[in-house]
Formats: C-alpha cells, sequence, structure tokens
C-alpha cells in the first residue's frame, strides 16, 4: 500500500504571508487615520472650550463693571426713571456695546468659532435692597449658517 504524502508548497505559504502583510498594512493605515481624526476632533474641542472660557470670564468682568456701575449710578438717582437714563447713557464698559431695554441690559462676547455668549440681565427695581440685576439669560449661540440660504429643495410640486 502505498502512502500518499500532503505538503504544502511553498506558493501557497507566500501567498499565505501576502495576505497577512496586506491585512496588517491596511489594519495599521485605519489606525493611523483614525488617530488623525480624533486628534483634529480633540484640537477642535479644546479651541472651542478655550473660546468659551474666555468669553465666560470677559462676561463676568463686565458683570462685575456693570454691578459697580448700577451701585454708583443708584447713589446719585432720585428716581426709577432718572436711575434708568442715567445707566443707558454711563454704560460704556470696556468698548463693549450693550443695549438697555426698558428694565433689561443685553450684550454679547465672542467665543470664536461663529458663536457668542450672549448675556440678559434684568434689573431690580430702584433702591431695592440685594441684588441690583438678575441674570435672565446666559447662553452660548452657534451663528453658523447650513450652508447657502438662496439654494433650497422645493418638496411640494405645485400645480400649474
Amino acid at each position: 500500500m502505498s502512502k500518499q504524502e500532503y505538503r504544502i508548497g511553498t506558493g501557497s505559504t507566500t501567498l499565505l504571508m501576502i495576505f497577512v502583510v496586506l491585512c496588517l498594512t491596511t489594519l495599521g493605515i485605519l489606525s493611523l487615520v483614525s488617530a488623525r481624526v480624533d486628534m483634529k476632533q480633540t484640537t477642535r474641542n479644546i479651541e472651542m472650550t478655550h473660546g468659551y472660557y474666555m468669553a465666560s470670564s470677559k462676561a463676568e468682568e463686565l458683570l462685575f463693571q456693570i454691578d459697580q456701575t448700577l451701585h454708583a449710578l443708584a447713589a446719585h438717582a432720585m428716581d426709577q426713571d432718572e436711575y434708568l437714563a442715567k445707566i443707558e447713557n454711563e454704560l460704556h464698559l470696556d468698548a463693549q456695546d450693550f443695549l438697555v431695554e426698558d428694565e433689561y441690559i443685553y450684550f454679547s462676547i465672542d467665543a470664536l468659532d461663529d458663536r457668542v455668549l450672549d448675556v440678559t440681565i434684568a434689573l431690580t427695581p430702584f433702591n431695592t435692597k440685594g441684588s441690583r440685576y438678575t441674570i435672565t439669560q446666559y447662553q452660548l449661540i452657534d451663528n453658523q449658517t447650513w450652508g447657502d440660504e438662496d439654494t433650497f429643495l422645493n418638496l411640494l410640486q405645485e400645480d400649474s
């Protein structure tokens, strides 16, 4: 009886090694691409967080200055109307634009990347003990547009 011997030839071993090397190279390239994307996202996240905290810090400084200004103006005003008129005339801090309407003060601070920190404070009535204002809005708003506003999809078919 003859025994038949099975052997794997050198060609199939070479093909297997080429396949393994290609798989490892592909996985390595995918890992590199993924790491670069993660690095870009992390860098953008750091920049956006830094922008927010810089805007928040500036807003807190302005709120402190507004509080001091309101305290000084309240000492020299006789009534609510005079107090509000003095606020509109005197409230110009650090070249910051303030909008004073009725008993509200609005201002916005750039937070980088087309974002702004909107702050709204409501003034307490004249000669009220305690806080001179209440923060009613402290919100980060994104001003980016979502593409060209002139282009739109006509989803509803009009009958002509």
